[in-house]
């Protein structure tokens, strides 16, 4: 599918993370009608994802899941990546990092009853927008296989009733711009395109693929 035929009105656009890109950037160009269970975590594994939606969200970020791989997050201020007050927490059971929710304090676990909660939270408002609406577009920024890509449409078509379009992008730093791959399955969307060193440059690019997207 090319990009100019999924570049329309939709009733939502959701990230499906990859990482915090993709969301980031539909927040910027008022394309985010809704924060959803996946905008600022780390989900490098499409078949991690697949298998989270495919059990709607059961037992995500539940509390003996959790552990601390190391590191913090950081921000981007100043022209120069500074320490952030953030740690990297993973849920084992899905292999996906929060990198915004934890404080680097030695009580961190304290806040676990109200972050539990907002994802709880999410991830219900996200099942019942998906299952409700009549157009959909769902956004990847990670470099998953065509064979994960068909179980994601497969898994999305059971949890939703509308017309809905993916859109992947695989990114690479070798490349400047974008270009489009031809996947030969109708719906989705591919395309390869310039890693930045962090998603503030990658404005123009993120322009040029949401151009002519818009929400009802």
């Amino acid at each position: 599918m090319r990009l100019k035929d999924i570049q329309t009105s939709y009733d939502v656009i959701f990230s499906l993370g990859g990482n915090c890109e993709p969301a980031w950037h539909l927040k910027r160009l008022n394309l985010r009608k809704y924060a959803g269970p996946l905008d600022w975590n780390l989900s490098p594994s499409l078949s991690d994802v697949n298998r989270l939606l495919s059990n709607r969200f059961q037992h995500f970020m539940e509390l003996n899941n959790l552990f601390l791989p190391g590191g913090v997050d950081y921000v981007f201020d100043d022209g120069e990546y500074q320490t952030s007050n953030s740690l990297y927490v993973t849920d084992a059971y899905y292999n996906i990092i929060t990198v915004h929710d934890f404080p680097n304090t030695a009580d961190w676990m304290n806040m676990y009853p109200a972050i539990k909660g907002k994802y709880n939270y999410l991830a219900t408002r996200f099942l019942d927008k998906i299952a409700n609406s009549r157009s959909l577009l769902f956004v990847r920024w990670s470099n998953d296989s065509r064979e994960e890509i068909v179980q994601l449409q497969s898994i999305l078509s059971r949890m939703t009733k509308g017309r809905f379009h993916i859109l992947v992008v695989q990114p690479l730093e070798s490349m400047e711009g974008y270009v489009e791959l031809d996947w030969g399955m109708k719906g989705v969307c591919v395309l390869q395109a310039h890693q930045a060193p962090n998603i503030f440059v990658n404005v123009q690019l993120w322009d040029q693929i949401f151009s002519g997207m818009r929400l009802k």
